[in-house]
């Protein structure tokens, strides 16, 4: 989750590059590789390997269903390049990804990467690829892939733990 977080450090440039993109969409698209893709090795590096299945099928539903919905709602881009506007797939797996670790670990894990997703689909309408509505499409789509998929982590789990002048972690265990 580390890696997904460090979304909070990048800055938002708006200058174009050569390709005629932003940063800001530039970073949008390395993270809709990087979320999913620290969601999953995170998942596989606390041994959680039903979490990692459950992630999977989610992502893979979540997939299936966008290039789905584009193919039959065939919505014109805001840019005009192509008839694949609605729904957003980046925002659908971004969310997927935070909606998965909400689930499955808890709310407070889930922050960093909800405001990466947010990040993500931010970029897509920055970048005129995408309107507001195929962004909250996309996030939704994710979102209902990752509830349905998705069961709470039994086990050994280590949780932040803040309080009134306390900083610590909680180890808590939570039966099979």
């Amino acid at each position: 989750m580390l890696a997904a977080s460090l979304v909070l450090a990048l800055p938002a440039w708006a200058g174009e590059n050569p390709s005629g993109r932003t940063r800001t969409g530039e970073y949008g698209d390395y993270l809709e590789v990087l979320v999913p893709a620290a969601t999953l090795v995170s998942s596989i590096a606390r041994k959680d390997y039903e979490g990692a299945r459950q992630f999977s099928w989610g992502l893979i539903t979540t997939a299936a269903t966008t290039r789905i919905l584009k193919e039959a709602v065939n919505k014109e881009r805001p840019d005009g390049r192509d008839s694949d506007g609605f729904p957003s797939s980046h925002t659908a797996v971004s969310f997927h990804a935070a909606a998965y670790v909400h689930e499955r670990y808890g709310w407070r894990w889930a922050v960093p990467v909800y405001l990466t997703a947010g990040w993500v689909g931010h970029s897509r309408v920055h970048d005129d690829r995408h309107d507001v509505e195929d962004v909250l499409a996309g996030a939704a789509l994710g979102v209902l892939a990752a509830r349905y998929f998705t069961t709470e982590y039994r086990g050994i789990e280590v949780t932040p733990d803040v309080a009134d002048g306390y900083v610590g972690l909680r180890l808590s265990w939570r039966p099979r």
